[in-house]
């Protein structure tokens, strides 16, 4: 991850914890933050497409919606496997940009209600604060409207 930011020009502090935070939850815990200032990375993926959803860690991805945006009908939460093939990260630390492979970036739009977000940083061991502008230049995102309705 730290490669990456220096790459893009991005500017983001690592945080690093002192117990693995697998979930956004955990990470609130250890942060002292509330959940939905957590922001969490998901992959999904079909036949031909793979695609990383990121959305606040209270809110959950409408499959539905972000299968319309890819042109999809059948995507399907990436196993713990094509996590890590994918984007090098371990599930419960992955880090929205920086992936081994290509990858369609979709951000949930109100994350861009905030200045700056707390993401997963590379391992379930690190977290990434970061401008919300960065992120989305550096993920090179699309924004769109992806979480469920409460």
């Amino acid at each position: 991850m730290d490669r990456h930011g220096r790459t893009e020009g991005l500017v983001f502090e690592l945080i690093e914890l002192d117990h693995e935070a697998p979930t956004a939850s955990a990470a609130s815990e250890q942060v002292g933050c509330p959940v939905e200032d957590i922001v969490k990375t998901l992959l999904f993926e079909d036949d031909a497409v793979v695609v990383a959803a990121v959305l606040a860690g209270s809110d959950r991805v409408d499959r539905r919606k972000l299968q319309r945006l890819m042109g999809s009908t059948s995507l399907r939460l990436c196993s713990h496997d094509r996590v890590i093939e994918h984007t090098g990260y371990l599930p419960g630390g992955v880090a929205p940009m920086g992936f081994y492979k290509p990858t369609t970036v979709v951000i949930d739009r109100k994350i861009t209600l905030r200045r700056s977000v707390i993401t997963g940083g590379g391992t379930p061991r690190h977290l990434m604060r970061i401008a919300v502008d960065d992120l989305i230049a550096g993920a090179h995102a699309t924004v769109e409207d992806i979480a469920e309705k409460a």
